[in-house]
């Protein structure tokens, strides 16, 4: 915003020339205490869309037990376990399932 003030004040200026005081005529006043006027999409969605995760009976995961065995032995082992792949995989499902089982 303040580039723009900035902008419009040297346009004016280039027309008008240095006799003419108008370019000092554009003012921002702000009322805004943090100086955000647009705040960024993200913290928008995150103030009104709570994230929640969708329980298991909403998004059943069928013919993963053996990787859901496996995930669980690692962490009761105290070991990491890496769930990882391209985006639609159900790598979400498969944490969710993980943690509403145990």
């Amino acid at each position: 915003m303040d580039e723009a003030v900035s902008n419009a004040r040297q346009a004016i200026y280039q027309q008008a020339g240095l006799e003419n005081r108008d370019w000092g005529a554009p003012v921002l006043y702000l009322r805004v205490e943090d100086g955000v006027i647009f705040p960024r999409q993200a913290q928008v969605i995150d103030r009104i869309i709570p994230r929640v995760a969708p329980s298991s009976l909403q998004s059943p995961l069928v013919g993963r037990d053996d990787e859901l065995t496996q995930a669980h032995a690692s962490l009761r082992a105290g070991a990491k376990y890496y769930i990882y792949g391209t985006y639609g995989v159900g790598k979400t499902s498969l944490a969710s399932e993980l943690f509403n089982r145990w």
